[in-house]
């Protein structure tokens, strides 16, 4: 039975009223828009990315899987030196093992590389994790991240310096809640981190049916971020990725806006050495083959093995990191805000930031009230 003491509207106010929040939603939005810029330099973003070589990545996975099926975590010490011995290979400079006990015997063993920039005051991190649960043989988590950024930092060795130089970093013990990175942190003291503008933790890429999207997820294992990394972050692998003719969402490539604001609602956790970074208000991103809609099947399974690597997508995730780290150095360079901020929502090509999400939310509840 109908309420006869709510009052009722015409179907002429009817329409009215949704014409009217429809423009106020559209204005309002538009309000806190604007577009994901495109990269300083999209011709070079090209041109380096155009360098990585086809099939070079996948060689050296099997190879790696070949010889260290299983890491463990902390990983074994034959695996760690395989993975140095291919950063210098690759022509990084000062690459070395960096140590550290763990008590009992037992030691986390980082391997770090550098590609000399401009501006060597300032730097950007690729990372990626060498250690893998003890079940999984670890071709995707994250052998073949590792894979990527060999074959990245090739294809930006082969070019100019970039921006700023850019640590290659392959973390250990990430499968125990980011050992590797917290410690590396720790002993760069508050100087050392100050230098690192932004970090890029890859994870899950170049398997079959992957489709990379970026994480800004401010919650980790033990740790909870003052705040989400600055939308410059992943505009800017997004920008990179675009100009390269990829489309890289944040967080999922189907429910991209459904995802961001429920992991900001109820504060979802993650595990991603971006994390680590993002404690110590270091802005951040991972990029990532894997989301909720299209979820790795393989993680952390026996599975994770040889056969579900697909060659010409750990290719597409090498050039997609080459932009976003000529991409990230190049905002660094031109003083990109380090301090970590407020809730955003990347919709599309656009960012919407927190002056559109009130705007929007006012739209909410005018449609509520009607």
């Amino acid at each position: 039975m109908p309420d006869s003491s709510r009052p009722t509207l015409s179907p002429a106010a009817r329409r009215s009223s949704r014409y009217a929040l429809l423009a106020f939603a559209i204005t309002a939005g538009a309000w806190g828009v604007r577009g994901c810029a495109t990269p300083a330099r999209p011709e070079l973003v090209r041109e380096r990315a155009g360098q990585v070589e086809p099939g070079r990545a996948h060689a050296w996975l099997t190879e790696l899987q070949a010889r260290h099926p299983r890491r463990g975590s902390p990983a074994a010490r034959a695996s760690v030196a395989f993975v140095a011995s291919a950063f210098a290979e690759a022509g990084l400079v000062d690459v070395r093992e960096e140590v550290h006990a763990l008590g009992a015997g037992r030691e986390l063993r980082n391997v770090l590389g550098r590609i000399p920039g401009k501006d060597a005051a300032r730097c950007v991190v690729l990372a990626a994790h060498h250690d893998t649960v003890p079940q999984a043989p670890g071709a995707i988590d994250d052998g073949g991240a590792i894979a990527a950024l060999l074959e990245a930092s090739r294809a930006l060795l082969a070019g100019p310096p970039p921006p700023c130089d850019l640590w290659v970093i392959s973390f250990d013990g990430e499968e125990r809640g980011c050992l590797g990175a917290k410690r590396h942190l720790e002993g760069l003291g508050a100087e050392g981190r100050a230098q690192v503008q932004a970090a890029l933790a890859v994870e899950l890429v170049g398997w079959t049916g992957d489709d990379l999207v970026v994480h800004t997820i401010p919650h980790g294992f033990s740790w909870d971020a003052e705040g989400i990394s600055p939308a410059w972050v992943p505009d800017g692998v997004r920008g990179a990725a675009r100009a390269l003719g990829y489309r890289v969402e944040v967080g999922d490539p189907l429910i991209s806006p459904f995802y961001q604001a429920t992991i900001r609602v109820l504060g979802v956790q993650t595990g991603s050495d971006a994390g680590a970074y993002a404690e110590r208000g270091i802005p951040s991103a991972m990029l990532t083959g894997s989301s909720l809609t299209n979820f790795y099947a393989g993680y952390h399974t026996p599975s994770d093995a040889m056969p579900r690597v697909d060659a010409a997508r750990l290719d597409d995730a090498a050039r997609v990191i080459v932009g976003a780290a000529l991409e990230l150095g190049d905002r660094a360079e031109q003083g990109a805000p380090r301090e970590l901020g407020g809730a955003y929502l990347c919709l599309g090509p656009t960012t919407i930031d927190r002056v559109g999400l009130i705007a929007l939310a006012l739209a909410a509840a005018v449609l509520a009230l009607l």
